[in-house]
C-alpha cells in the first residue's frame, strides 16, 4: 500500500464508525428524549408493551365457546365383568350301611366311585335280589301290601312310575294301595330278583337319605361292598362323596356396576375354566356344575369374574350433553337439522359406564344427534319444555 493511500483507508473507517452510531441513535433517541424530558420535568415515566401472539397461542388463549358442538348417540355392549368371592360349604361324607333285615351273600354290585345313585335305583344285590337306594320320602319300616296308606306307600307308588311297572298311579283316591299297587309290585319283584308275591318288603330298600334332606341323587365317593362279602346289619355299603351344599357369591363393585349382573343368567370364571349359572344365587343344577371346579377342601375363592351371558347394549353419548332434571330424569338437546334445538327426556340408565366422561342412556336415543356443551338457555328449554 503507497503512502497516499492510508490516509483514503483511515477516512472510510471513520465514515462507517460514524454512520453506525447515527443509527444507534435513531434507534433509541425517541426513548432517550423521553427519559431526558422525564428527568428534566421529575414527572412519571409509563411504558406501554404490545404482546402479539402466534396464531397457536390465540388459538388457545380465547376458544371459539359459542360453536355448537354435537354428537350422535352411539352404542356400547357391556358384559358387566366383575370381581367376585366365592364361599363354599361341603356336606360332609356320609356313610351307607346295610340295614337290619338283609343278611347274605353279595352277588352284584353295581356302584362305584364318582358313579350317581339315584332315587330307586339297584345298589347291590344281596342272595340274587337287588336293593334299591331310597333318597327320599320315609325310610321302609314295613310291609306294604293292598289297602297300606302313607308317606312310605306314596314313595312307592312313585318308585313304581319310574321302574316302569305302572303307567300312573296305582293309589285310590285316599292314596291306599289298591289291586293295581299288587300287580306292579309282583312287575317289580319280578324285575329286582324277588318271589313275585305282590307284597314290598323294607329289605328291599337301603336308606340314602342325605341329612340336609330333598335331594334325589347323591354321588359315590367309595365303593366299599364287594362281590362275595357278607352283607349284614352296619356294614358299609359306601361312601357319598363330599357334596356342595351351598355357594355364596360376593361382589365387590359400586353398585352402580352390580346391576348388570342382577337377575340374569351369569358365566362364572376361575382361571381358565368357565361354567354357567342360573344367577347370584346358584341353584341346585349350578352346584353340581361348580363342584366339577373345586376340591371339597376348598371353602373361599377369591379369584373369580362374573359377567353377563347376554351382554348389556345401552345408548353412549358424552356426559356433558345430560341435563338432569329435578323429576330424575335426564335430558338431551337433540337437533333434527341446522339451527333445530328440541329438548328429548328420558328415563336415566343406572349403569356407570367404565369409561370416563361417558354416560349409559336408552337404546332408543341412538343415532341422533345430540348438543354437547348445552348453555343456559338449552337447559332451560329441557326443564319447560
Amino acid at each position: 500500500m503507497g503512502a497516499d493511500s492510508i490516509p483514503r483507508v483511515l477516512d472510510e473507517q471513520m465514515r462507517k464508525r460514524s454512520a453506525q452510531k447515527r443509527k444507534s441513535a435513531s434507534g433509541r433517541g425517541p426513548v432517550m428524549y423521553v427519559l431526558a424530558a422525564a428527568l428534566l420535568w421529575g414527572g412519571p415515566v409509563a411504558v406501554a408493551l404490545v404482546v402479539r401472539p402466534t396464531r397457536l397461542e390465540h388459538r388457545a388463549l380465547f376458544p371459539a365457546d359459542d360453536r355448537v358442538r354435537t354428537a350422535v348417540v352411539g352404542e356400547r355392549s357391556d358384559d358387566g365383568a366383575q370381581p367376585a368371592a366365592l364361599n363354599l360349604a361341603w356336606e360332609a361324607p356320609l356313610a351307607v350301611m346295610w340295614p337290619a333285615g338283609i343278611t347274605g351273600v353279595i352277588t352284584d354290585v353295581w356302584i362305584q366311585p364318582g358313579a350317581l345313585v339315584q332315587d330307586g335305583s339297584p345298589l347291590a344285590s344281596v342272595d340274587g335280589v337287588a336293593r334299591l337306594a331310597q333318597l327320599t320320602g320315609r325310610p321302609m319300616y314295613r310291609e306294604i301290601l293292598k289297602g297300606s296308606g302313607g308317606p312310605d306307600v306314596d314313595w312307592l307308588d312313585a318308585l313304581l312310575m319310574r321302574a316302569g311297572a305302572a303307567p300312573s298311579s296305582t293309589l285310590d283316591t285316599r292314596h291306599r294301595a289298591t289291586s293295581a299297587t299288587t300287580r306292579a309290585v309282583k312287575e317289580l319283584q319280578t324285575e329286582i330278583g324277588a318271589e313275585p308275591d305282590g307284597i314290598f318288603r323294607p329289605e328291599y330298600t337301603v336308606w340314602v337319605g342325605s341329612s340336609s334332606g330333598g335331594e334325589t341323587s347323591t354321588p359315590v365317593g367309595q365303593a366299599s361292598a364287594s362281590v362275595g362279602q357278607t352283607a349284614g346289619p352296619g356294614s358299609e355299603i359306601f361312601r357319598t362323596a363330599s357334596h356342595l351344599q351351598r355357594a355364596v357369591l360376593e361382589l365387590s363393585a359400586p353398585a352402580s356396576r352390580q346391576v348388570l349382573v342382577r337377575d340374569v343368567p351369569l358365566s362364572l370364571s376361575v382361571g381358565a375354566s368357565t361354567v354357567e349359572i342360573s344367577g347370584l344365587v346358584p341353584t341346585a343344577e349350578d352346584l353340581a356344575s361348580l363342584e366339577s371346579l373345586f376340591d371339597p377342601a376348598t371353602t373361599t375363592v377369591d379369584a373369580v369374574t362374573v359377567r353377563r351371558r347376554e351382554p348389556f347394549h345401552p345408548g353412549v353419548l358424552p356426559s356433558s350433553a345430560i341435563v338432569p332434571l329435578p323429576t330424575g330424569q335426564g335430558c338431551v338437546i337433540v337437533m333434527p337439522s341446522a339451527d333445530q334445538y328440541k329438548p328429548r327426556r328420558f328415563d336415566l340408565v343406572p349403569v356407570d359406564s367404565l369409561e370416563p366422561g361417558v354416560s349409559y342412556v336408552p337404546a332408543d336415543l341412538m343415532g341422533l344427534t345430540v348438543v354437547t356443551n348445552v348453555t343456559q338457555s338449552l337447559a332451560e328449554s329441557c326443564a319447560s319444555g
